[in-house]
C-alpha cells in the first residue's frame, strides 16, 4: 500500500469512526511519502491530527498541526500556478482543505 492509498483508507477508517486504526493509516501514510511530495505529507498529518483532536489526543494533534503548517509554506510557491489553472470554487475548496483547516486547528492549540 503506498502512502495516498493509506490515506484514503484512513479516510474511510475515520468516517466508520475507527479513529485509532484511521491514526495508525495516516501513520503508514507519512512514514511512506516521499520527500518530494511535501503536500501529501501535510495533508496526511492534517487528517491524522483530526483523529487525534477527536480521540482528546490535542498535544499529540497540535504537533502535527504545526508540522503541517510548516509544509503547507513549502507549497505557497505553488498557489499561484494552481489559481492560474483552477476554477475559482475549486481553487476555493483548495485554499480551503490546505491552510484553513489547519490554522484553525492550531489557534486552539496556542491558546
Amino acid at each position: 500500500m503506498d502512502a495516498l492509498e493509506c490515506g484514503r483508507q484512513g479516510v474511510l477508517a475515520q468516517q466508520a469512526g475507527a479513529l485509532d486504526q484511521a491514526a495508525i493509516l495516516f501513520t503508514h501514510g507519512i512514514q511512506l511519502t516521499p520527500p518530494s511530495r511535501p503536500n501529501l505529507a501535510a495533508e496526511l498529518l492534517r487528517d491524522r491530527a483530526d483523529c487525534y483532536w477527536d480521540l482528546q489526543r490535542k498535544e499529540e494533534a497540535c504537533m502535527d498541526m504545526k508540522r503541517a503548517l510548516e509544509l503547507f509554506t513549502g507549497v505557497k510557491v505553488m498557489v499561484p500556478v494552481l489559481a492560474f489553472y483552477m476554477p475559482v470554487p475549486v481553487f476555493i475548496y483548495f485554499l480551503y482543505n490546505l491552510f484553513v483547516r489547519c490554522i484553525c486547528m492550531y489557534s486552539e492549540c496556542i491558546r
